[in-house]
């Protein structure tokens, strides 16, 4: 169902094709690109590339890194359970984050060949992250 509804985000219909966004993350900006319908087939093969062990992998790697930061915080330092199960869960999180973020890594190096010198689209299907402007200090 998820990969259903992101696959509707990743094209939008037009006359001449479609457009075309790889869905960017906080690591990895992408430029929208106008695609034919067969460019478009060749695209969703790589993404719906995996096999079914793999889809489990990240969630599998998540749970026991979890178990293990928090049995191992728990057993070399004074944290209560809660303090090791909240810690356990964090770095379960964060591992669970960076797999999923490996893997879509993987998928759009291996979209580059297809999409290298295709006409670029001035509209984008996912906005762009929002750029804080650094504060400035007067200078004394």
């Amino acid at each position: 169902m998820f990969m259903q509804n992101l696959e509707k985000r990743m094209f939008k219909k037009t006359p001449a094709g479609y457009i075309f966004q790889f869905p960017p993350s906080r690591f990895r900006r992408t430029d929208a690109v106008l695609v034919t319908a067969p460019q478009k087939e060749e695209i969703l093969a790589i993404t719906r590339k995996s096999s079914p062990g793999m889809r489990f992998l990240p969630l599998l790697a998540a749970v026991a890194m979890g178990i293990l930061a928090g049995r191992t915080a728990g057993a070399i330092s004074d944290l209560p359970t809660f303090g090791s199960a909240l810690f356990g869960f964090s770095v379960g999180f964060a591992t669970l984050i960076a797999a999923i973020e490996f893997a879509w890594s993987r998928k759009w190096m291996a979209l580059q060949p297809l999409l290298k010198g295709l006409p670029r689209s001035a509209e984008r299907l996912f906005p762009a992250a929002p750029v804080r402007p650094r504060s400035v200090r007067p200078t004394e």
